[in-house]
């Protein structure tokens, strides 16, 4: 049941239905009468990657709906949880990435300032993220210039609204390069219409491939049916034969 439910949920994400995957989450989410609080640290694997995928989802859509403090606590809880899975850097990116918008958006421009150094510190000499380097470093400037008091955009003569456009590009940028540049994991690849995609060719070639197998074990019976038909007529025969 629990399966489905998320299965629903992250549905409704890749329909940007954000509401309605929140209301769904909300529901997995929540701890159930008498686990406590340490019920999931205490649960199987399986428990652990629900929980996972459930808050990465979550996170998305109370970033889309303006629920800003929500992401933020979503988005630190997911960091958490994948701090020791390095094969999982699509998950961790966008979690990143909107806990940095989040912050934006709530004026906490010196801690979005700090994690952005962090980041780009994690990800300075590897050539392979030179790009999305000059990105985040874009995006730093921007949040130190709003943090200065605009001081270097009133001097450069740059309008407020102009700055936020380009952060709503920089976002774009980033989340197109957490989505699509990087190798979906397992929790990432639930969310994408990408994985959708994926997921679907793989159920079509198990499908396939037992149609196969169940034409392949009707044709070896039809086989051994003609065969034993075959044989039965032949015993007639013979059996004709020596009464005669």
């Amino acid at each position: 049941m629990a399966a489905e439910k998320e299965m629903q949920a992250h549905d409704m994400v890749r329909r940007r239905s954000w509401a309605r995957a929140v209301a769904l989450y909300d529901q997995l989410i929540a701890p159930s009468p008498g686990q406590g609080s340490g019920g999931q640290s205490a649960g199987s694997r399986a428990q652990k990657d629900q929980q996972i995928a459930c808050l990465l989802g979550r996170c998305e859509c109370l970033l889309e709906l303006g629920k800003f403090e929500g992401c933020l606590a979503d988005a630190y809880k997911v960091l958490t949880l994948l701090s020791e899975q390095t094969e999982c850097l699509a998950s961790v990116s966008r979690a990143r990435r909107w806990l940095v918008h989040a912050l934006f958006k709530m004026h906490k421009y010196g801690d979005a300032e700090i994690f952005l150094s962090k980041w780009i510190n994690e990800l300075s000499g590897q050539q392979i993220y030179s790009d999305i380097s000059k990105t985040l470093e874009r995006y730093k400037s921007i949040i130190q210039m709003i943090m200065n008091g605009q001081h270097k955009a009133q001097a450069l003569k740059i309008p407020h609204a102009r700055l936020e456009d380009e952060m709503a590009i920089l976002d774009t940028k980033l989340d197109h390069w957490a989505t699509n540049n990087l190798p979906l994991d397992k929790y990432s690849k639930l969310l994408s219409n990408k994985g959708l995609k994926k997921r679907e060719q793989q159920q079509q070639q198990q499908q396939q491939q037992q149609q196969q197998n169940g034409n392949g074990i009707g044709s070896y019976a039809s086989s051994s049916s003609s065969s034993s038909t075959g044989s039965s007529s032949t015993m007639s025969s013979s059996s004709t034969s020596l009464h005669r």
